[in-house]
């Protein structure tokens, strides 16, 4: 009969290696992704302030990719732009455009940044992928990330669609109250 502690010692053994075996694949995927270097995108306006399909002022987008030791030099950047989906209870202003891709092009950024304007055409949360590579003679790892961009209504559609509720309630109580006079009235006839 074997002593309780000898069956022990393999089994903690095992969960020590095998604790060891996932700390350094954490680790090791915390350096790649570390060493690769950051992308960033940024709007003017700012993306809570964005109007859709406002032409005469287009959405500037500005993607920056930086490395540890600053922007990379000889990039290309790739961007892809989709569409927001539909709503639970309601479509977007252009259903025919929902959750296609809006854009996707590929352009040289010598200095890793990129700008350039879009007309955001309807509201609602797009997603726009970004992803930096290496130009013929670049050295850096590429990298790629995700973003959500959320575009509200228009106010002034906002405040009509709050006047065309206000205006059928205000039809509403009107004609209630004119059938409901009108059959007060006929009843005390009878």
């Amino acid at each position: 009969m074997r002593p309780m502690g000898f069956v022990r010692l393999p089994l903690v053994l095992g969960v020590a290696l095998l604790l060891l075996l996932i700390g350094s694949v954490v680790a090791f995927g915390q350096g790649a992704a570390g060493a690769g270097g950051t992308i960033t995108l940024s709007t003017r306006p700012e993306a809570h302030e964005i109007v859709p399909d406002e032409v005469e002022a287009p959405t500037r987008f500005i993607v920056e990719a930086r490395g540890p030791q600053g922007p990379l030099r000889n990039a290309y950047i790739d961007v892809e732009m989709t569409a927001p989906t539909s709503g639970a209870l309601a479509s977007t202003d252009i259903p025919a455009i929902e959750s296609t891709t809006l854009m996707k092009s590929r352009f040289g950024a010598p200095d890793g940044r990129l700008e350039f304007d879009y007309v955001v055409p309807i509201r609602g949360t797009y997603k726009v992928k970004v992803q930096a590579i290496p130009a013929p003679g670049a050295t850096f790892q590429p990298i790629a990330k995700e973003f959500d961009l959320m575009v509200s209504e228009r106010q002034s559609e906002v405040v009509n669609f709050y006047a065309l509720i206000a205006g059928l309630f205000v039809v509403g109580l009107a004609a209630g109250a004119v059938l409901g006079y009108a059959n007060r009235g006929s009843r005390a006839a009878v």
